[in-house]
């Protein structure tokens, strides 16, 4: 056996050591500065109960070993926690640092927030190591650490693993197995360099993250579970980038599986949306942080979400607001409070996608001005517009779809716009949310609108006129749009105002139950 007393002694006084393939008892803390020890291959280095390695300023440790001979890091009683760390400071000598086919076990018992490796901020190398039956973590990484650290295996550790967010891309190649918690922990941070991080075995754990002026890649099949309150904020300059596959999938999920167990994740009006993409992810059980707020949030900001399934939220499952253009296509929302939350200006950026099966199945649409041309598609659920002008744009709504109008909901098609609601092949509706007499007010086609282009064809328009019993559910203000073969009915005023042509309205379409009369007389 080595001589503890004497492994300190040397070690402080040398500039380099070497020790060879023989048992070293290690009792209380040894400290290596401004020096490096070499460990050859086949020795074995058993710990006392509570000791300690600290490679501290300008110190390395050289721990190599091989796959026949192993150095190996022990106790003298084969007991979780028995000794405390081997720890690597912020001003070791990193280039010195390296820990290559090592088995380290049995310590980690300083307290549960160490590791029995803890770095902080230091970046030593850790490959090819059987790290096992630690009582805390089996490593942490604290702070800015950024070790090469790939092909370890992690074993019957309390926590196998704990990082931050800016650095969890570090961990490579990795296996875990048997930990008494089976995921990796990630704290909270800014990313501000561009980062992959790759699939493993075990969930990354997620307390809470922001991208910045870098981009984060989530590799197909990743899983991340989100801690309680968690949220992930994409930020000035920043992308998050998670494209999975039909058959690898990316996870984001909560730690518990319950509505509202995380926040959201937040796109930023100052991100790049290019860089913003999701695509064959499933993302489910956030929109925890407020009623107002969506499981993904986006801030006049333009992602691009294909293939995904949003369920679970306890608010919206996403929610665009202001001047947000996304593309938005072919996903599953379902089981959400509610599906989607968009404004009147950038509804049709929502396409066809499934979106039933919520506690309210409708698109939730905000007063805005629409003021570039866009179309609205027939969508599985209704849109549920508050309030909306048309201005210089056209908005065309495909055949088929169904428009709920909100209490109180105006429509208007106001100077240069123009509204196209062709429902020849398939009918398309426009009635109230609640199913009352003069529960919406009024389409109202302005004497300024693009008459010519404004057209509602086997339209069913019903429940509104409840602005003023001298208004009409439709009004129309000294212009004439097309109103061809539409069932208008229980308005609670006047059915139409149409007084350049009533005639025209006679013979086409069909009246029933209006409060004040089908046709309001000509002033």
């Amino acid at each position: 056996y080595g001589d503890h007393r004497d492994l300190h002694r040397l070690i402080r006084r040398q500039r380099q050591m070497c020790i060879r393939d023989s048992i070293y008892i290690i009792e209380g803390t040894i400290g290596i500065s401004n020096a490096i020890l070499t460990i050859q291959p086949g020795t074995i280095i058993k710990f006392k109960e509570g000791a300690s390695i600290v490679v501290e300023t300008g110190g390395g440790i050289m721990a190599q070993g091989t796959v026949d001979n192993p150095i190996v890091f022990t106790a003298t009683q084969p007991q979780t926690g028995w000794w405390d760390y081997i720890w690597f400071s912020s001003d070791a000598l990193f280039s010195q640092c390296v820990l290559n086919h090592c088995t380290i076990e049995y310590g980690g018992g300083y307290g549960t927030e160490y590791g029995m490796i803890y770095c902080d901020d230091a970046s030593p190398t850790i490959t090819n190591c059987l790290i096992k039956h630690s009582q805390s973590y089996g490593v942490c990484l604290a702070g800015n650490s950024k070790p090469v650290f790939k092909n370890n295996l992690l074993s019957n550790n309390n926590i196998p693993l704990q990082v931050n967010f800016a650095n969890a891309y570090v961990i490579d190649s990795c296996d875990f197995q048997n930990n008494t918690q089976q995921y990796i922990e990630v704290n909270q941070a800014t990313l501000t360099s561009n980062a992959t991080w790759q699939k493993q075995a075990i969930p990354y754990l997620v307390k809470g993250g922001a991208i910045q002026n870098a981009v984060l890649t989530l590799l197909p099949g990743i899983t991340l579970w989100l801690e309680s309150g968690a949220e992930l904020t994409v930020n000035s300059g920043g992308g998050l980038i998670a494209e999975g596959t039909p058959t690898e999938l990316i996870t984001i999920t909560g730690r518990n599986k319950q509505s509202g167990y995380w926040d959201y994740i937040w796109f930023t009006d100052n991100a790049i949306d290019a860089q913003c993409r999701f695509k064959y992810c499933t993302i489910e059980y956030g929109g925890g942080y407020s009623s107002d707020y969506g499981m993904i949030q986006c801030e006049s900001a333009s992602p691009t979400i294909i293939n995904c399934t949003l369920r679970y939220s306890e608010a919206y499952g996403v929610c665009f607001t202001e001047n947000s253009q996304p593309i938005f296509r072919d996903n599953i929302v379902t089981n959400n409070n509610i599906p989607i939350q968009v404004n009147f200006a950038n509804a049709g950026f929502i396409k066809e996608g499934n979106y039933t099966g919520n506690t309210h199945d409708y698109i939730e649409v905000n007063s805005a001005t629409l003021s570039q041309n866009t179309t609205w598609v027939k969508q599985d659920i209704p849109y549920l517009i508050e309030d909306g002008t048309i201005q210089n744009a056209t908005l065309t709504i495909m055949a088929g779809a169904t428009i709920w109008l909100a209490t109180d909901a105006e429509l208007v098609i106001d100077a240069g716009g123009a509204l196209i609601a062709d429902g020849t092949n398939e009918q398309i509706t426009f009635t109230a949310q609640f199913k009352q007499k003069g529960a919406w007010d009024y389409i109202w086609f302005s004497s300024n609108c693009q008459a010519n282009e404004c057209k509602l064809i086997n339209c069913l328009i019903e429940y509104g006129g409840g602005y003023s019993s001298d208004y009409a559910m439709i009004y129309c203000e000294d212009v004439a749009p097309l109103i061809n073969n539409c069932y208008i009915q229980n308005s609670a005023t006047w059915g139409i105002y149409y007084p350049l042509n009533p005639q025209l309205v006679e013979n086409n379409n069909n009246f029933s139950n209006n409060t004040s009369g089908d046709i309001q007389p000509q002033d």
